[in-house]
């Protein structure tokens, strides 16, 4: 995040800066994580997967917590141990004093100054063990790669009283704990699941129980963006795209034509991609176009830039 502020960095050298940051985004890419960008808020299981990244990088830095001595002359805070054997102690009064591992990332003088909680069971999801960190591989073989418990779903769980061992159970959970999902994470989750897993039943059963069965919770760009990920992700269901498109039809006037999120050029693309015809739906879609020319305004450049 500081790399890229390229205001606090003048003193880094240019090429120094790009290799880490790309390298970075590997990293990210690899534990299938959204490309942290500064100044953009995370939600919390974004900000606790990012300890996969700390474990890949400072794998003999993971800690466990250790009964204080009893002939410390005064203990300056909570012991814990690394993988590499030393000892470290962190503020009695810091939050991260409860949790009984910790992913260390800066100690200095034996004085923990940068970690984060370690989650046990998403570490192992991408095959790091907990007590042999320094054997995990970055890239899997195939066949270790089908032995995770799909890290792009794990990571949604974090925090979450659950422990799916299946995809059905998966769908039960969410089905009836919806105040664990809310929209944009569902909306998010199906969207990770496209890009890594392609074509799955998962998918259509994510939208059909799932997403259907909340449709009036999802704002229509996040129904659209539903309906791209399941094109992304090789899906054609025509019974899926159907629901999806009765359900976007009533806000349809809502959709910009164009926008980072969900957008009329994208809900126009995922049935195209996806072969399916709506014919209610792309009359309105034709309508909304000829609209949107009829109230075209051209800028000069000059306009465009500000």
């Amino acid at each position: 995040l500081a790399l890229q502020d390229t205001s606090t960095t003048s003193g880094v050298l240019h090429s120094v800066r790009e290799r880490v940051l790309k390298a970075s985004a590997q990293l990210q890419g690899l534990a299938q994580l959204r490309k942290v960008e500064a100044g953009k808020s995370q939600r919390d299981w974004e900000r606790q997967s990012l300890s996969i990244l700390l474990s890949w990088a400072f794998p003999e830095l993971l800690a466990e917590a250790v009964p204080p001595k009893e002939d410390a002359p005064r203990q300056r805070g909570r012991p814990y141990k690394l993988h590499c054997g030393s000892e470290v102690f962190l503020d009695k009064q810091d939050p991260l004093a409860e949790q009984e591992r910790l992913i260390v990332a800066s100690a200095t003088g034996g004085k923990v100054f940068w970690a984060m909680a370690a989650d046990v069971k998403l570490l192992e999801d991408y095959g790091i063990d907990v007590n042999a960190p320094l054997e995990h591989k970055v890239l899997s073989t195939p066949e270790e790669t089908a032995r995770l418990s799909m890290p792009e779903v794990r990571r949604y769980l974090i925090g979450k009283q659950c422990d799916v061992k299946s995809e059905q159970e998966l769908i039960k959970y969410m089905g009836s704990h919806p105040e664990d999902f809310p929209p944009r994470d569902v909306t998010d989750l199906i969207w990770d699941i496209a890009m890594t897993e392609g074509p799955s039943s998962l998918l259509s059963e994510l939208v059909h129980k799932i997403v259907l069965w909340r449709s009036s919770e999802f704002a229509v760009a996040e129904l659209v963006e539903v309906a791209c990920a399941l094109a992304n992700g090789g899906v054609s269901e025509e019974a899926a795209f159907d629901e999806l498109a009765d359900a976007i039809l009533p806000n349809l006037q809502a959709l910009p034509c164009d926008d980072s999120s969900g957008n009329l050029a994208s809900l126009l693309w995922a049935f195209s991609e996806a072969g399916i015809v709506h014919r209610e739906l792309f009359q309105a879609l034709a309508e909304r176009g000829a609209k949107a020319m009829a109230d075209f305004q051209p800028k000069v450049l000059s306009d465009a830039r500000e």
